[in-house]
């Protein structure tokens, strides 16, 4: 019984790793699609 709560509780760090890793990378996305977005904005 031991074991299997171990590894649930290692499956579910890595699905929140991944999650958090996958956040990030559409975080740095969205941060570099905006500075593209602003140095090319025109303004009057």
């Amino acid at each position: 019984m031991l074991i299997t709560s171990a590894v649930w509780l290692v499956i579910l760090a890595l699905i929140s790793g991944g999650f958090l890793l996958q956040l990030e990378r559409q975080t740095r996305t969205l941060e570099m699609l905006l500075e593209r977005l602003e140095a090319t904005d025109i303004r009057p």
